[in-house]
């Protein structure tokens, strides 16, 4: 039986975090036709792969 390894935080949760926030951020700030995965990208300072 395979052990599933859970643990708090580390980076994954920061970036969910970081990309959660910066899609609330700009859906505040503009329209939802103009948001796209390169501008959430670079306002949660991810690379656009990691979306």
């Amino acid at each position: 039986m395979a052990r599933t390894l859970i643990r708090p935080g580390g980076r994954s949760e920061r970036i969910q975090i970081a990309v959660h926030k910066a899609v609330r951020e700009l859906m505040d700030e503009q329209q939802d036709e103009e948001l796209t995965v390169a501008l959430i990208a670079a306002r949660a300072e991810v690379p656009p792969s990691t979306i």
